[in-house]
């Protein structure tokens, strides 16, 4: 009878120990990682143009890209040669298409710029020679059912002038691009006056064009050409 409870009395032994020295032996699990993926969209867009035609005497003759919508980089361009004469009509059709997910508010910047020499003239020889801006901008055809004017400035070697995309039933609201979508030409035509028969001999005309975008949605400031500095409408 002692044996019984000596061995009884070891086994109990043993079971304390093992709860209170030992690994506890929990079932346990872990599930699979999941992730809630949200991907931010962005904008994008592309500076295009149509036209490439020089139409002289009510004659079209074909110049660079006569034809074709073609993106432009930098330094591309339709190349009209170097024959323009003074009433000639250049058709040069540039737009922006934009290519991102996401609506924007766009903007146009648009250069002139007189070379001489392979170097820009200066606003001072520019006068010199008897240009104005305002004779300069009076060359180009505007698109100004759909770019609204805004103003321009003077710079050391150019004139720059800011158009916007506006609301058709506004000037002052800008007009969002869809995504995948694209603007109407900034402008349409390019006519070099007679009156610069005897100012332009050998001198080149260039035209720059850069766009600017950006989102239209969810954006805290108001779409009015007047909210949006150059600090709110990045390249």
């Amino acid at each position: 009878m002692k044996k019984k409870l000596l061995l009884g009395g070891v086994a109990f032994l043993v079971v304390v120990g093992l709860v209170v020295g030992g690994t506890l032996m929990l079932f346990s699990d872990v599930t699979e990682q999941a992730e809630n993926v949200a991907t931010f969209g962005y904008a994008d867009i592309q500076l295009w143009e149509d036209g490439g035609k020089i139409i002289r005497d009510g004659q079209e003759i074909d110049a660079d890209y006569s034809g074709e919508r073609h993106i432009l980089r930098d330094g591309e361009g339709i190349d009209f040669g170097d024959n323009i004469r003074p009433g000639d009509i250049l058709t040069k059709e540039p737009f922006i298409k934009n290519v991102g997910p996401v609506p924007v508010y766009l903007k146009a910047e648009v250069g002139f710029e007189l070379w001489s020499g392979g170097a820009a003239l200066t606003a001072v020889e520019m006068y010199d020679l008897g240009f104005t801006f305002d004779e300069l901008y009076a060359m180009v055809n505007w698109n100004t059912g759909d770019w609204a004017f805004d103003g321009y400035t003077v710079g050391v070697n150019n004139f720059k002038s800011t158009w916007y995309y506006v609301d058709t039933s506004s000037a002052n609201n800008l007009k969002a691009c869809p995504s995948t979508g694209q603007s109407n030409d900034i402008f349409t035509t390019v006519t070099i006056p007679l009156w610069l028969e005897n100012n332009l001999n050998g001198y080149t005309l260039k035209i720059t064009v850069k766009g600017f975008a950006v989102q239209s949605e969810n954006n805290p400031y108001n779409a009015l050409k007047a909210d949006y500095a150059d600090a709110q409408f990045p390249a």
